[in-house]
């Protein structure tokens, strides 16, 4: 499994993709960043909170706060 660069997200009500680093500045804020994903019988359902993680590198990723089974990051579409 590789490491997570950029997320693709919706903020102010347009999507985008950014980099690690800012959905790392928004959880540092206390914004709240969840996962989500579509194509479910419910339309979109939340995979639960993002929060930050250290890697033993020192450089700072992001991570479930709490693990769904089949809504974790490695279950989300590549891009």
């Amino acid at each position: 499994m590789g490491e997570v660069e950029y997320v693709r997200w919706r903020r102010d009500h347009s999507r985008s993709v950014a980099a690690v680093a800012e959905a790392v500045e928004a959880i540092d804020r206390g914004d709240t960043v969840e996962i989500w994903f579509s194509g479910h019988a419910l339309g979109q359902v939340s995979g639960g909170s993002l929060r930050k993680k250290t890697l033993p590198n020192g450089k700072v990723t992001i991570t479930e706060g709490t693990v769904i089974p089949g809504r974790t990051l490695f279950h989300l579409p590549r891009i």
